[in-house]
């Protein structure tokens, strides 16, 4: 064969292209449930290996899928939370696609986020500082905090600031008397039962 010939063959070889995972639909189920997932590859070749893995788990999560090395797979998360499985294929030339994920949610009695609550009185004149960054999820997911002024003196229009989002407020009093103030908390799916603190300005204070 001549160097010409060579050359020429090399150049219709080109640079391999990857091959395309898709590991299906996001979806949420009751803890307890299994799941199947159905995977997909293409590519200029024949999908000739599977690999789906698992990602994300929550804490103390022995979960595994079953099997790990065909299209089709299933798994019975053994947590309340969020999962995140992937899925990358190689076509017949051993090429590997980039990993695709898909998202599982499992619903399950512990899961409800806990509000945890404290104040402290401060300033002069004073206010009460509340507290909230005790409040945890048990799968360990971002919470958003809505604080409510649960009492307040009659004629009062004392409010807490800011009302939500954060892990921390300021009760600034207008009028002696006794304050309510209540915390919940939210994962986004599920709300917590409300934390409250009691306050009482005295007249003067």
């Amino acid at each position: 064969m001549g160097p010409s010939l060579t050359f020429a063959l090399l150049l219709g070889c080109g640079v391999p292209v990857p091959p395309t995972a898709d590991a299906g639909a996001d979806a949420e189920l009751p803890l307890g449930a299994a799941l199947l997932l159905y995977g997909d590859g293409w590519g200029d070749t024949p999908i000739a290996e599977w690999r789906w893995s698992v990602i994300r788990a929550p804490s103390g999560s022995a979960v595994g899928l079953s099997p790990p090395d065909e299209a089709d797979t299933s798994v019975t998360p053994d947590k309340p939370g969020y999962y995140t499985f992937g899925l990358s294929v190689s076509d017949a030339w051993g090429t590997p696609s980039p990993v695709d994920a898909v998202n599982v949610l499992v619903l399950g009695e512990d899961s409800r986020p806990v509000a945890e609550l404290e104040g402290i009185e401060s300033g002069d004149p004073p206010a009460l500082y509340l507290d909230g960054r005790g409040s945890y999820d048990p799968e360990g997911e971002p919470l958003d905090y809505r604080w409510t002024v649960l009492v307040a003196p009659a004629g009062s229009l004392a409010g807490v600031a800011p009302a939500s989002l954060t892990g921390t407020a300021v009760l600034q009093p207008d009028l002696p008397g006794i304050y309510a103030v209540g915390l919940t908390v939210s994962d986004g799916l599920s709300t917590s039962g409300q934390a409250s603190i009691t306050w009482q300005l005295d007249e003067g204070g």
